[in-house]
C-alpha cells in the first residue's frame, strides 16, 4: 500500500471551518480597535481646539468671533475644518461670550463610529458623545 499524499476533503473542510471561526471573531475585534484608534484623533483634536479657544479668550476676553476656518492669525485652525488624518470634522456650537461647545463629527467617508458618534467638549471641560456612552472618552 502506498503512503497517502495530500489532504482529504474532510481535513480541508475542517481547516476552512476553523479559519472561518477565527476570522469571525478576529475581524470585529479589529474593526473595534481601529475605531478606538481613530477616536483618539477626535479627542486630541477637541483638546487642541479647546486650548486654542482658551488662548483666544485670553487675548479677546470673549469666545465670540473665534472660528475654525479663515486667513486671520487669530483663527484657531486656519483654512481647515478637518483634522490631519481627516477622520473628524470640527465645529463650534453654542458659542457665546463666556461659553462654547466643540464638536468632532466622524467623517462618513473615512470613519464611521457607531459606538460613540460625535464627540463633544464644553468650555468647562465636560466631555461627551452623541450616544451618551461614557467609555467614548476612556472612562
Amino acid at each position: 500500500m502506498k503512503p497517502r499524499q495530500g489532504f482529504s476533503l474532510i481535513e480541508l473542510m475542517m481547516t476552512v471551518a476553523i479559519v472561518g471561526i477565527l476570522a469571525g471573531v478576529a475581524f470585529p475585534a479589529y474593526v473595534s480597535q481601529m475605531a478606538k484608534a481613530k477616536r483618539s484623533e477626535g479627542q486630541a483634536a477637541l483638546l487642541d481646539l479647546s486650548t486654542r479657544m482658551e488662548r483666544f479668550y485670553s487675548e479677546n476676553r470673549t469666545y465670540e468671533g473665534a472660528n475654525i476656518a479663515g486667513n486671520n492669525t487669530s483663527t484657531l485652525l486656519p483654512s481647515t475644518l478637518t483634522y490631519p488624518d481627516g477622520y473628524y470634522n470640527l465645529s463650534i456650537s453654542n458659542q457665546t461670550d463666556s461659553s462654547y461647545t466643540l464638536i468632532a463629527t466622524p467623517n462618513s467617508g473615512t470613519h464611521k463610529d457607531e459606538d460613540c458618534g460625535s464627540l463633544t467638549l464644553t468650555h468647562t471641560g465636560v466631555k461627551g458623545s452623541s450616544t451618551g456612552d461614557e467609555k467614548c472618552w476612556g472612562g
